[in-house]
């Protein structure tokens, strides 16, 4: 079992996708010194999240959407390092669905890492991702939303506010 695992949570919007390419790019180099970046593919972590923060839809995805978690897992038990899961949407995870995850990693130590940057340039971007995915409503009304609940919610408050996530992330 890896001694050490490291979850980068995001927040989104914070160069995950592009810290994500860098290791992707450098996946075996990474390996190499002892860093293992679980997963068939990249996707894989994405589709964790959605294991990880319940989506009522799983039932309705790919086999390799539903095994993915099971993937990452495993491939974190054979290993004798340090591994690295990464993805901004565990960001949405509800505290218990964070500590299930956590819990899931023992006996490794688990580490959380999270990106952020200010909240102008935070939360703008958060919005144009939102027209990005078909999201009609102005800057104000994106603003003006409050906090979902949902941890399906990924383009709000959410996870765009780091007190917010620390809350739900730090008890584990």
């Amino acid at each position: 079992m890896a001694g050490k695992v490291f979850i980068h949570l995001g927040l989104p919007k914070t160069g995950t996708t592009y810290l994500q390419t860098i290791m992707w790019a450098d996946r075996e180099r990474m390996r190499a010194q002892g860093v293992l970046l679980p997963g068939r593919e990249r996707r894989d972590h994405l589709w964790t999240t959605r294991i990880v923060r319940e989506d009522p839809h799983l039932a309705t995805y790919d086999e390799r959407v539903r095994e993915s978690w099971d993937v990452l897992r495993q491939e974190i038990a054979a290993w004798e390092g340090t591994a690295l899961i990464s993805h901004e949407f565990f960001a949405g995870a509800a505290p218990e669905q964070a500590a299930r995850m956590v819990a899931a990693l023992a006996p490794a130590e688990v580490h959380l890492i999270v990106t952020a940057r200010e909240n102008v340039g935070l939360y703008s971007g958060g919005w144009q991702e939102s027209l990005k995915n078909r999201d009609t409503r102005t800057m104000a009304e994106f603003a003006a939303a409050e906090v979902a609940e949902s941890s399906m919610s990924v383009w709000n408050w959410r996870t765009l506010d780091l007190r917010l996530v620390l809350e739900r992330w730090a008890p584990t």
